[in-house]
């Protein structure tokens, strides 16, 4: 039998939560890049949403399909390290998010 024990996450590392939601964020992104590349002709307007909005027509669309998963990726970490810098400087100020471990 474990015993479970409550503590307060009063820290997360911001390069950690930065690179887990960049690769979480590029990972997710390529489905959608390549059904947009399989599924968009030339003359057709492509429009991906993610943290960054595109929209494109033209023979361009091949190149912002393929940059999609890795402005997504940047995106992601640029909002991983700031959610993760607020969160410890909130944390210091009001107490950390309660976490049960086993």
């Amino acid at each position: 039998m474990n015993p479970t024990r409550t503590t307060r996450l009063k820290r997360i590392d911001p390069g950690d939560l930065a690179l887990l939601l960049a690769a979480a964020s590029f990972i997710l992104s390529l489905p959608v890049a390549v059904f947009a590349l399989l599924f968009s002709g030339p003359g057709h307007t492509v429009k991906l949403s993610g943290f960054f909005t595109y929209t494109s027509s033209g023979p361009i669309n091949i190149a912002v399909v393929m940059a999609y998963p890795f402005i997504n990726a940047i995106g992601a970490m640029i909002t991983g390290f700031l959610c993760a810098w607020l969160y410890n400087a909130l944390a210091r100020r009001f107490g950390g998010v309660r976490v049960t471990l086993d």
